[in-house]
């Protein structure tokens, strides 16, 4: 299981670099909101506890083997215990939680791994490498723990280390990597460039990255950045309309509509800045009413369809949960949909089984549903910024049209 790759440090450094040369304040406005966007997928849940979730994980498990839908029921081991530590950011419970034999070799690796982050999360940097480094190069999670030392890397200035490991791993036949974890290695490689300023190299990167991918957006995202420093306004209008275009459910297609009217602006095109943002003032007064709407109607969302197990599409909004807990709970929580549907085939639904299935799932959908609403209304919060920016713009635009007439 790969660490999160933050890219705080890199966009804030992007920022820092665009204050000093540019006088625009719609680039400055704009490197803003994308930063403020990307950090914002770097927070922890905190509306409940570990034990809690963890309890619930085993009362599946429980009610799962007794269902015997599976042949074969999972218990929640240790190293699944320890994946809901990680994302707590609990790292001595981490590493203490894991301190017992395995014999699988596979699991054996796998927890060299979690005793990597473990160690990270305490600043035993040293320690963390000597596990990353144990892990046999043809093992499935070596590609994991290369990765997870080059970030290692990243976070303490070594960016050229960082680029020599993942570029290792992607000209190695001989290691295992799925598409998935071959587009996270490009969205990582990118980002080191970019932090480079090696911008060119780091759009030749980011368009390795498939489009169908979920890192896709922010793939985008990183070209755009490397447009600005560029000055490159062809490509920042055409990014932004390609944004609009194929994610109009997530924050990065939202935040088109404002660059796409920065990039006329910047160009001089006046006339078609004044409509762009025209534009984007009718779609964000939009999407925050919709929003609102959802937020405050005090009863339960509805969700129009699930992608991943942890991505949920809510109306027009798409929302990944996965940085608050592993993907074995969104996992149990879609087994549970199709456990109530058996016990009710099979037994009815006056009956304890079905009952304690049905509340099982109803303490998994009110965690998911209290998770949405907070990241809906985070997203209300950025749409009204791009809002407030569009307002500006279209101000500007309009005296700068007056001024040359």
């Amino acid at each position: 299981m790969p660490v999160n790759f933050s890219l705080k440090k890199t966009l804030a450094k992007t920022f820092n670099n665009a204050n000093k040369k540019a006088n625009n304040v719609y680039l400055k406005k704009l490197i803003i909101s994308i930063y403020l966007y990307i950090n914002s997928a770097l927070c922890f849940a905190n509306e409940y506890s570990i034990d809690y979730i963890i309890k619930l994980e085993q009362t599946f498990n429980k009610l799962n083997s007794e269902i015997n839908i599976l042949t074969q029921a999972r218990p929640v081991t240790n190293t699944n215990i320890a994946l809901f530590y990680i994302k707590k950011k609990s790292w001595n419970k981490i590493y203490y939680t894991l301190l017992t034999n395995s014999t699988d070799i596979e699991s054996i690796y796998y927890k060299y791994i979690l005793y990597g982050i473990s160690l990270q999360g305490m600043n035993k940097n040293k320690e963390a490498i000597e596990y990353y480094n144990k892990v046999h190069y043809k093992s499935t999670y070596y590609a994991t723990a290369q990765i997870n030392m080059a970030l290692l890397y990243k976070h303490n200035g070594l960016n050229n280390n960082s680029i020599d490991i993942i570029n290792k791993i992607l000209t190695n036949p001989d290691i295992v990597i799925t598409k998935q974890i071959k587009n996270h290695i490009y969205l990582i490689l990118g980002y080191l460039y970019n932090n480079e300023h090696k911008y060119i190299k780091s759009n030749e990167v980011f368009k390795k990255i498939e489009l169908n991918s979920i890192y896709s957006s922010r793939a985008i995202i990183g070209l755009l950045l490397n447009a600005i420093e560029l000055n490159d306004l062809k490509s920042l209008e055409k990014l932004s309309l390609t944004l609009i275009k194929n994610d109009k459910f997530d924050l990065p297609g939202d935040e088109s509509y404002l660059i796409k009217a920065f990039s006329y602006s910047s160009q001089g095109e006046h006339n078609k800045s004044i409509a762009a943002y025209s534009d984007a003032i009718n779609h964000y007064k939009k999407r925050i009413e919709s929003i609102d709407n959802i937020i405050y109607q005090f009863k339960p969302l509805v969700i129009n369809e699930i992608i991943n197990k942890h991505i949920f599409v809510i109306s027009d909004n798409k929302i990944d949960l996965l940085e608050y807990f592993p993907i074995e709970f969104f996992n149990h929580y879609a087994e549970l949909i199709k456990m109530k549907r058996t016990v009710s085939d099979l037994m009815g639904k006056n009956n304890y089984m079905y009952y304690s299935t049905y509340e099982l799932h109803s303490k998994y959908s009110e965690i998911i549903n209290k998770l949405l609403i907070k990241k809906l209304s985070d997203r209300s919060k950025y749409l009204m910024d791009y809002l407030i920016q569009s307002r500006y713009g279209l101000a500007v635009s309009s005296d700068l049209l007056i001024s040359e007439n």
